[in-house]
């Protein structure tokens, strides 16, 4: 699924908040795969979450991309 694919899932399902993955990452992924910018363009109120971990409790809201190292 492209990133357009996946935010059509996204505003079909309404979901409270998302976490994009399988994506491609500097060196790693499968050449095939769009980075993480590539569907975080369509959500311009994503949240770069300074971590390779989320805590989710009933405050997490909104597009929330991990970094990692």
């Amino acid at each position: 699924m492209d990133a357009a694919g996946a935010k059509r899932v996204c505003d079909a399902i309404g979901p409270k908040w998302v976490v994009p993955m399988h994506y491609r990452h500097a060196p790693y992924g499968f050449p095939v795969l769009q980075t993480a910018e590539d569907f975080t363009a369509l959500w311009p109120d994503a949240i770069r979450v300074e971590s390779s971990s989320l805590t989710v409790d009933e405050t997490t809201t909104g597009v929330n991309v991990l970094t990692f190292p």
